[in-house]
């Protein structure tokens, strides 16, 4: 009787958090995956993943968007636990562990819902990236790039779409709109009486 892959047994991939060398995680998903290759580990390794997200900064003047690690230090790996993937997976190179076991522990799983909410939140991060711009008109603000950088304005209008707000900035002695990124501004210090 031969195997189809209906009645062949379903290999149970879950995932898993898995501590890392802070600035290795990509090298250790990299590793991961040649290993799980060399050692015909494919059906009991499966993905690696370095969560990361888009964000816009400004860079000599010019936004530019990047991509960060939002949780550094951590990868999630796909993978069936048994004991040779787990061999493989905790004496990576840069692995520290499996997050939230000691060494004589079977570590657990992420549940469902962590793994749909991180892996979620890569996928909003990638398509829709935003900047932190929660600055709402009459907000001091101080520039901090730019040609107006340490001029200290107040707020006057906001473009959330277009991330970008309107200030009032004094220049001799007179008021001046000026539209800048959000990326260009912070909050100003409070003045002192």
């Amino acid at each position: 009787m031969t195997d189809t892959p209906q009645e062949q047994p379903t290999r149970k991939l879950r995932w898993y958090a898995v501590h890392t060398l802070s600035g290795h995680e990509n090298k250790v998903c990299h590793y991961l995956k040649n290993s799980a290759e060399a050692l015909a580990l494919g059906d009991s390794i499966g993905d690696c993943v370095v969560p990361t997200e888009e964000v816009a900064e400004m860079r000599q003047g010019k936004r530019i968007m990047t991509k960060r690690k939002f949780l550094p230090g951590y990868v999630l790996v796909q993978m069936e636990m048994n004991s040779e993937a787990r061999h493989v997976v905790a004496n990576s190179p840069s692995v520290t562990g499996f997050v939230g076991v000691r060494s004589d522990q079977e570590p657990q799983p992420l549940r469902p819902s962590e793994v749909e909410r991180i892996l979620g939140q890569i996928e909003r991060k990638t398509t829709a990236p935003e900047t932190d711009s929660a600055y709402r008109v009459g907000d001091r603000v101080k520039v901090i790039d730019g040609p107006f950088s340490e001029f200290i304005g107040v707020i006057e209008a906001t473009d959330h779409a277009k991330d970008k707000v309107t200030i009032a900035v004094s220049i001799f002695g007179r008021p001046t709109k000026v539209e800048l990124d959000a990326l260009q501004v912070e909050p100003a210090p409070e003045q002192q009486s």
